[in-house]
């Protein structure tokens, strides 16, 4: 049996900014990359897979696939239908990335205190600890360890986690089969750490100590978690799995009872065993997530029983219980999500990674010549930007003189003809001076000659005339003068001494000579 949901949306801003230019160049790598465009998440758990991808092509990163598939076996052949089956139907291009955990009895966890804060010195003793409690070689288990906490005598409290070798390269080798590559094979208590940003009121719980209570299918994974950080974890056989085997006929209310009472007997032993690690810290808050049935009296229950405020998160959670009755829980399935939710909302963080360490060195290195590969196209492209823009900018420049220089050269007329207005200027000055009646005289007769006239020579007799001579263009434009001098205030009178009319071929030419009465006798 299956579950299928449509689109669930998950805002970006629940995915991690990068921090600073490494942060953002790698991001802009991630970018050209087609196989960042999609997160996968798989979860291999006892009798059934569940799946998740995540599409952050568009504006919001969006689950557009989340199924959970049931298996009648664990045969890696009913395994590998499912895989196919569903990348099928996911549209999933061999070689796409993906991470994967593994079903949660297949992991043994530890929370160990060693003497030492070095990472090498740590992960050391951890190994020496672990191998005098397995009875297997070293060599044939898969190890990883997270810090929980640091104390100030130089002691540190972490969380191991160890699988068998064997078991890890089945659900490698299970997922290579299908084409997928493995990046990470994580740990569901981890994973439902990071989940936890999906839960609306945790900003409120992460100043208290809570329970975590994750109930999943087959198994209960419980964290212990102060003020938001790991303290400790622990998974207890009370999964909605023994609970749906026996939810057939007229007594479910009693096996519901009973079932509820067991994991309130389990969580109750978990926070036992927490109060002994020495931590001396009491639970304030149980938490609790997943898909429940009837989550109000289980809530209650744990009230009555542990002594603290306990409460149902929902983490969004859109699967479609499909029931052929309302009130018939037999053919209902309850899971929790949370494992996929937080291997999609930390993909690349620092966490547990149970895959070999050669799998982690060869990974690392191709995904290292990956970006490198990513990085020398971006400056490739940027280089080539900068020629093409240089290019351009050499154009538009050349562009932008010529233009000038044909604007100057357009002026170069009027600047001439300022030019010469100015030496005329200089030599009127320095034959009549500059008085301020003068320069009046002769604003006047330059003002008002027409277009057509062009003065040769002007004799100014100071405080009685001036002579004037020029050429015209026409005879009529000579004759028009005097009335339009005589108009003006400073002038008596203007008379036409002679006037000498020339034509070559089609072009007329008039030399004229013109006395000029002036009306003031002032300096």
């Amino acid at each position: 049996m299956e579950v299928l949901t449509n689109k669930v949306e998950i805002s970006p801003s629940r995915m991690a900014p990068p921090a600073g230019m490494t942060g953002k160049a790698l991001s802009w790598i991630s970018d050209i990359d087609p196989r960042a465009k999609k997160t996968l998440a798989i979860e291999f758990d006892r009798n059934l897979i569940k799946f998740v991808l995540v599409d952050a092509r568009g504006l919001q990163h969006g689950v557009h696939f989340l199924k959970v598939k049931f298996l009648s076996t664990e045969r890696e052949r009913e395994i590998l239908k499912v895989l196919q089956e569903n990348l099928l139907e996911m549209e999933v291009k061999r070689g796409q990335h993906a991470t994967i955990s593994i079903p949660r009895h297949s992991v043994h966890t530890k929370i160990l205190r060693l003497p030492s804060h070095d990472p090498k010195e740590l992960r050391k003793m951890a190994l020496y600890q672990l191998q005098k409690e397995i009875p297997l070689p070293i060599a044939e288990i898969v190890f990883d360890f997270r810090v929980i906490a640091r104390e100030d005598n130089g002691h540190t409290r972490i969380m191991a986690v160890m699988a068998r070798l064997s078991e890890i390269r089945r659900y490698l080798e299970l997922c290579k089969e299908v084409g997928l590559r493995v990046d990470a094979i994580r740990l569901n208590i981890e994973a439902i750490y990071h989940a936890l940003q999906f839960i609306k009121d945790f900003k409120q719980l992460r100043e208290s100590r809570i329970a975590l209570v994750d109930v999943d299918f087959s198994a209960t994974n419980i964290l212990m978690l102060d003020r938001g950080n790991l303290l400790f974890c622990r998974s207890v056989g009370k999964g909605v799995s023994d609970l749906m085997d026996c939810m057939v006929g007229p007594e479910r209310a009693v096996v519901y009872e009973t079932w509820v009472n067991r994991l309130s007997d389990g969580i109750q032993s978990t926070i036992a065993v927490f109060d002994k690690s020495g931590l001396n810290r009491k639970v304030e808050h149980v938490a609790l997530t997943g898909w429940l049935p009837r989550t109000k009296q289980l809530c209650q229950k744990l009230n009555d029983d542990l002594g603290v405020d306990s409460k149902w998160f929902d983490l969004m959670t859109p699967i479609r219980h499909y029931s052929q009755r309302q009130d018939d829980y037999s053919t209902r399935h309850w899971f929790s999500i949370s494992t996929l939710l937080g291997m999609t909302a930390a993909p690349g963080a620092d966490l547990m990674d149970l895959r070999p360490t050669e799998e982690r060195r060869s990974h690392r290195k191709r995904t290292t010549l990956r970006q490198a590969i990513y990085a020398g196209l971006i400056l490739c492209y940027i280089l080539l930007l900068g020629l093409g823009s240089a290019r351009l900018a050499l154009h538009r420049r050349q562009e932008a003189v010529a233009t000038i220089e044909h604007k100057v050269a357009s002026l170069q007329p009027q600047v001439d003809l300022i030019l010469q207005g100015q030496k005329l200027q200089n030599l009127l000055e320095a034959q009549i001076g500059s008085t301020k009646l003068t320069s009046s005289f002769l604003s006047k007769l330059f003002g008002h000659l027409p277009a057509g006239i062009e003065l040769t020579s002007l004799t100014f007799l100071r405080n009685e005339s001036m002579v004037v001579r020029g050429v015209a263009g026409a005879l009529s434009d000579v004759f028009n003068l005097p009335p339009i001098l005589a108009q003006q205030p400073e002038f008596n009178e203007a008379v036409i001494i002679n006037a000498d009319r020339r034509v070559q071929g089609e072009e007329e030419q008039v030399l004229f000579e013109m006395k000029i009465n002036l009306q003031k006798n002032e300096k």
